[in-house]
């Protein structure tokens, strides 16, 4: 179902693009096999770094689009984080790693988007 990150509400966040199977535990309500995050680069954005788009404007998604036929069980994750050359955000390496560990590990306790 491949569609335009346009449609996506905030840029900046942990985001799940897909769940993935489960595998019931007794100490842990969901658990799955693995969990993906892709991080994008300087002057990246979550969702626009893993698409690619057909000229016209519409796109997939492939981390969404097409990974999880591969990777049934998998959570597949992206975050987002101000990435810009030009007017950075203040934020260094340290901090946006921080951040990304803080989400990784909410969106494990609650499920969902994470966002900042």
């Amino acid at each position: 179902m491949p569609s335009s990150p346009e449609s996506v509400t905030s840029k900046y966040g942990l985001f799940i693009l897909a769940e993935g199977r489960s595998n019931p535990s007794p100490e842990i309500l969901e658990v799955h096999e693995i969990d993906i995050v892709a991080v994008h680069g300087l002057n990246g954005d979550a969702h626009r770094t893993w698409t690619s788009t057909d000229g016209k404007g519409k796109g997939a998604l492939w981390l969404r689009d097409f990974l999880p036929s591969f990777l049934p069980s998998a959570r597949i994750m992206t975050f987002g984080y101000n990435s810009k050359i030009i007017n950075p955000s203040g934020n260094n390496i340290e901090d946006d790693s921080r951040e990304l560990l803080l989400r990784v590990l909410l969106s494990r306790r609650a499920g969902g988007i994470v966002s900042l």
